[in-house]
């Protein structure tokens, strides 16, 4: 059986319910418990939904030095112990000599540990946290917090969102007909959107919950006979400025599975399952 994962982050099992968006809710559907996780943080989540544990951010994020005299400089590093050093990180990055980023599939092959991926014959994964390189996505981040504090720049931040959403889908789409087994997406917009407006509802929030349910319908419209899963990392709280990640995360199935609150940790074998069918 084919699979296809549509991975939002920040979808909001509330907000999903207050807007009865039918698409997104499927034949199945729920919150997952988070509790067993110590970091609730998009990386964090993503790599333990892909890897089947429970990942720490260390376990998911690396520091990468720019060129072979750093890695001759990293062996010193050790020898004098700066990489005991807290904080040691941010240091060799201002620096100017390393820098840090999120696992991708390579690091988990290197360390041994199987994914989701290692079981297709033919996989298909876009911006997946620790799956793909999501540079891009550093790049941008920080305009969040600029246009948080920057209001007059809310639209601007809207515009450059909402077009990288939007390349996505379209990625999406030019790839549906390619020879795949496990298809797996990921969107940041609804992240984004629920920090904007600090988890509270909105007009352009709501906005982006009816785009993801109608990406929803369109992509099971053009699929058939798949295993078709949404699932988010977290969730999003009204509190504060920026809003704050729920200790749960939303997920749905368009078959029966007979889950009712599983562990992000869960899927891993049921995927795994699904493409052995």
């Amino acid at each position: 059986m084919r699979v296809f994962i549509l991975g939002i982050d920040g979808l909001e099992y509330n907000f999903v319910e207050k807007y009865r968006l039918r698409n997104l809710k499927q034949v199945e559907y729920g919150k997952t418990d988070l509790s067993d996780m110590e970091e609730i943080l998009t990386p964090v989540i993503w790599g333990s939904f892909v890897t089947g544990r429970v990942q720490l951010k260390k376990d998911v994020t690396t520091i990468k030095w720019d060129n072979k005299f750093i890695e001759f400089l990293k062996k010193v590093s050790v020898k004098i112990g700066l990489h005991k050093i807290k904080g040691k990180g941010k240091l060799i990055e201002k620096l100017g000599i390393a820098h840090r980023r999120d696992h991708t599939w390579e690091d988990y092959k290197e360390k041994g540990v199987k994914t989701i991926f290692d079981y297709a014959k033919n996989p298909i994964s876009l911006h997946v946290p620790t799956i793909n390189d999501r540079s891009e996505f550093r790049k941008t981040a920080p305009l969040l917090v600029e246009i948080i504090e920057n209001q007059d720049k809310e639209y601007e931040y809207l515009r450059i969102f909402w077009k990288q959403f939007k390349e996505i889908r379209k990625e999406v789409y030019e790839k549906l007909n390619d020879n795949w087994d496990l298809f797996m997406v990921h969107f940041q917009l609804l992240d984004f959107l629920g920090h904007l407006y600090a988890g509270r509802p909105n007009i352009h929030l709501y906005k982006g919950y009816l785009a993801f349910d109608e990406l929803a319908y369109e992509l099971k419209r053009k699929l058939k006979d798949v295993f078709f899963l949404i699932i988010s990392d977290h969730g999003m709280k009204p509190l504060g400025r920026f809003g704050d990640h729920s200790e749960y995360g939303f997920w749905s199935s368009n078959i029966r599975l007979g889950l009712r609150k599983p562990k992000i940790t869960d899927f891993y074998q049921i995927i795994i399952e699904k493409l052995r069918c």
